[in-house]
């Protein structure tokens, strides 16, 4: 979203995430995805909600296997947000609700020696799996 206002918009239903493995090549090729906003780069999202019925899964029909640039962006509200505002919205009402499901993704290991020196690479970092209006800020 660039510019423009979104406001008193509600979101519940499913939506799944597919992904070709090895398909990126940088990190800011991956998918952003919100319950009522993918992208906010500006403009404001505000008294929006999300209720408790509404899931967002990533949905693979093949293992997520160890790559290095999957990283997507999914959020409760917004997927990632690099500007703009938000401001009164509503997230699922039961705390034991989690509308997420990172499905495949994980975090693995590559390079280094017996763990030493060895690069981290956590490709569900910015999936909100605990109560998280924006999956990725920045």
């Amino acid at each position: 979203m660039y510019g423009g206002t979104v406001t008193s918009s509600s979101y519940s239903g499913v939506i799944n995430v597919y992904y070709i493995p090895k398909s990126n090549t940088t990190i800011n090729q991956n998918s952003t995805i919100g319950g009522i906003v993918g992208w906010q780069a500006s403009g404001t999202v505000s008294n929006c909600t999300v209720y408790d019925n509404m899931r967002i899964k990533y949905s693979a029909s093949l293992e997520a296997t160890n790559d290095k640039y999957l990283k997507p962006a999914i959020g409760y509200i917004i997927g990632r947000k690099t500007g703009g505002t938000t401001s009164n919205n509503t997230m699922p009402a039961s705390s034991s609700v989690n509308c997420i499901d990172k499905g495949k993704l994980y975090s693995f290991k590559e390079g280094g020696f017996l763990g030493i020196g060895s690069t981290t690479y956590n490709q569900y970092e910015y999936v909100a799996t605990t109560k998280r209006e924006i999956g990725r800020e920045g």
